[in-house]
């Protein structure tokens, strides 16, 4: 949660449960911000964890307080907002300042340690691998999911418009899965939203999907075998599929 928030520049909220991200908001103030991560995902936030990268305060807490939460992590908190939310059982609360991912990840396993790079990659480029172009104005949700995907375990599809997540389908053992989570959890959301792959999309079947829910833009990495067989189907359905050069396949 604290190092998905941390990616975002204006102000963004994260809810994670069970190491996983339920729903992710971004808005002009954390209350805001806050108010669409939970609306992305109403159910799975209970009893879970939520980051901020600004620091809450008395608007917020509020809105916090609504819900059971087991941890609140952000920069800082106002007096007002440790006030209310002092009423709050068990609520732990972490101040941690932003920091983007740099140096090295380690994964303990038997006998030892795997230590990898940590992941950096955002959304700095991409380009249309078809004759779609992306409509005007969806860069912001392009990046909410583009990030959000990157977080969630691998195979992961995340479905975003209106600068909040729709719906999350990680760690499922084939991308149609998690794609076919991601656009059940939308509905009738999804239509005219943007969809991200954090890794290639080797069939056409995702794409066919996303186009049976309406979706606008589909970002993923490229590089599969079978992009031509993506591309053909994204331009037929009047998608803009879009090439970032870049795969996070988190495990």
């Amino acid at each position: 949660a604290f190092a998905l928030v941390s990616e975002f520049d204006g102000p963004a909220a994260v809810a994670v449960k069970h190491a996983v991200p339920c729903g992710v908001g971004l808005g002009k103030s954390p209350a805001q911000a806050f108010a669409r991560a939970r609306q992305a995902d109403p159910v799975s936030i209970f009893g879970g964890i939520i980051a901020l990268n600004r620091p809450v305060d008395q608007e917020t807490a509020l809105l916090l307080k609504e819900i059971f939460l087991e941890v609140v992590i952000a920069p800082a908190f106002s007096d007002e907002a440790r006030a209310v939310l002092a009423a709050k059982k068990n609520l732990r609360l972490l101040i941690c300042p932003n920091q983007r991912p740099q140096g090295h990840v380690l994964r303990s396993i038997s006998g030892g340690v795997l230590v990898q790079q940590a992941d950096a990659g955002g959304l700095s480029q991409w380009q249309a691998a078809g004759s779609v172009q992306p409509p005007q104005g969806w860069e912001e949700d392009g990046h909410l999911a583009w990030l959000t995907a990157k977080y969630a375990k691998s195979n992961s599809i995340v479905v975003s418009k209106g600068g909040m997540t729709l719906g999350i389908g990680s760690g499922c053992t084939s991308r149609i899965d998690a794609a076919n989570i991601a656009l059940a959890a939308a509905g009738e959301e999804a239509r005219e939203a943007v969809m991200a792959s954090d890794g290639f999309i080797p069939f056409p079947d995702v794409v066919e999907a996303a186009a049976k829910a309406g979706i606008s833009v589909i970002l993923q990495p490229g590089g599969s075998k079978g992009d031509d067989k993506a591309i053909a189907a994204a331009d037929k359905a009047g998608i803009a599929l879009l090439f970032t050069g870049i795969r996070h396949f988190r495990h």
